[in-house]
């Protein structure tokens, strides 16, 4: 008893079929990858993150003692002020500082005194709580109490230095 011709054909036109279909569906399947991707890195900062492994501890332990210290360093300055948490955010020294970009946030940070850093550490701690903001905080008050320039960010007088 012999097959068709046609019953040959069959078996390879249904795998030439699927090589296409797959072939064409890899633009949608690269973007899904993509945007999953990215959708990971977004949970990570958000309280889903805690399902997410968590980093290797002592990966970098440089870095983290370096980060801890800094973090420090601006507790100790912060809590030398004894600066009073703003009531509200209309006194805070950036205009619209609960919406402000961080690298708009870094530029406007040199022109503020240590008072004012520790203001708006107050208020991000209590209110906002992000980690970037909080870090950036910490690092330019730790920079400008490691400088010796705790009063103001530049000098009132650049000639002097006073």
């Amino acid at each position: 008893m012999s097959l068709p011709i046609g019953a040959s054909r069959l078996p390879l036109m249904a795998v030439m079929f699927g090589l296409r279909a797959w072939e064409s569906t890899r633009k949608p399947r690269e973007f899904a990858m993509r945007r999953g991707m990215e959708m990971v890195q977004i949970a990570a900062h958000t309280p889903l993150g805690r399902l997410l492994p968590a980093p290797v501890p002592g990966h970098a332990p440089q870095a983290e003692a370096e980060a801890v210290r800094i973090a420090a360093d601006a507790r100790t300055v912060t809590e030398q002020l004894s600066t009073d948490e703003p009531k509200d955010r209309s006194n805070l020294p950036i205009a619209d500082f609960d919406h402000i970009t961080l690298g708009s946030l870094r530029a406007r940070l040199r022109a503020l005194s240590v008072e004012e850093l520790a203001e708006l550490r107050e208020w991000e701690q209590s209110h906002g709580h992000r980690l970037p903001v909080l870090t950036l905080l910490d690092n330019r008050i730790a920079k400008l109490a490691a400088d010796g320039s705790a009063d103001s960010a530049y000098p009132s007088d650049p000639q002097t230095g006073t």
